[in-house]
């Protein structure tokens, strides 16, 4: 199969090459307890389990210390602390014009996340700035005032302001799923419908990340992306596995079964909820953008802006038993 006027037999060796389904399902697995922290990447963080709670309890001496990402690039490092942080991190992990309350609740998961980490580690000793995390840890998107000026341009100031608000507005406020701080898994948009955790893991374990219906996002003008594909002799790809949601979960290729989520990356699909077309050519037709667990951001907006919900209200939504809590790390 290649790309309309450009091989990709780069692309299908790759495929060819992955492991079988058993492989896929352990991939799967990895791929949504670090899913959370952007919608497209990965972050790696782990779920205190029970043993582990009393240990990872921030004390009070270290709430005074303070906590920080230590974030370096090319110009300078610096050690970030996390309130401050957090506003690159929503400014890169979502659009930044959408409604207010949909940016915070945005923030309050990153925030759970980046904390999570912290109490799993409990960050490296730095003499003066209390602990600090690499940035590299946490596989976050984030960007720098530099980039954001850049990106923004004349819009600079209004939507660095937008972004700090609805950090400091929330200031502290994490999600918390029973005793645990939230996984928050997050993604630009479903096709429809966000994905159940159970269903698709197999593992009560993710009960949180719950399917409810998302029936505004197929008024988005990006809800629907196409690529096409030209055949090469001798290729056979089908799809013979779906989630409720509609997300493919397994596939034939030339004889090799394949997961969803690997053939969306190898093929750099927007989403694992597509359809195949075949003609001459393959035309890959998909439905909305990202893994589809969690937090739909766009349909979070529309809550946000047609019903008036909060911030609390929109993580509830796509989440089951949630609670919420303040940390005095951030007081």
């Amino acid at each position: 199969m290649r790309t309309a006027g450009r091989r990709t037999r780069r692309r299908r060796n790759l495929l060819l090459g992955l492991g079988t389904l058993f492989f896929v399902c352990l991939f799967v697995q990895a791929f949504i307890k670090s899913a959370g922290i952007q919608a497209a990447g990965l972050p790696t963080a782990g779920i205190l389990g029970s043993g582990d709670r009393e240990k990872a309890k921030v004390r009070a001496s270290d709430a005074q210390d303070g906590y920080s990402v230590f974030y370096q690039n090319d110009i300078s490092s610096q050690s970030i602390p996390i309130e401050e942080f957090l506003t690159g991190a929503v400014a890169a992990s979502i659009d930044i014009e959408y409604e207010p309350e949909t940016l915070k609740a945005q923030a309050v998961l990153l925030r759970g996340n980046l904390l999570r980490k912290l109490r799993e580690t409990k960050g490296e000793a730095q003499e003066g700035s209390g602990r600090s995390l690499a940035f590299e840890e946490l596989d976050m998107d984030y960007y720098t005032l530099e980039e954001l000026h850049t990106i923004w341009g004349e819009s600079f100031e209004a939507y660095y302001q937008k972004a700090k608000q609805a950090v400091q507005q929330t200031k502290g406020t994490y999600a918390k799923s029973g005793s645990q701080i939230l996984n928050g898994n997050f993604h630009a948009m479903s096709g429809g419908k966000t994905r159940s955790g159970r269903e698709a893991l197999g593992d009560e374990s993710y009960d949180y990340l719950q399917s409810v219906p998302c029936d505004k996002n197929i008024e988005s003008d990006r809800f629907l992306q196409s690529k096409r594909f030209e055949k090469e002799e001798g290729d056979d790809f089908q799809i013979l596995k779906r989630d409720s949601a509609g997300y493919v979960t397994k596939v034939s290729w030339n004889g090799r079964q394949l997961g969803g989520e690997q053939v969306r990356e190898a093929l750099g699909l927007a989403s694992a909820n597509f359809e195949i077309t075949q003609g001459d050519d393959y035309l890959i037709t998909t439905k909305g953008s990202g893994h589809g667990f969690g937090f739909d951001q766009y349909y979070a907006n529309y809550l946000a802006r047609e019903n008036g919900a909060d911030y609390m209200a929109l993580i509830s939504y796509f989440f089951k038993d949630i609670s919420f809590t303040t940390d005095a790390y951030a007081q």
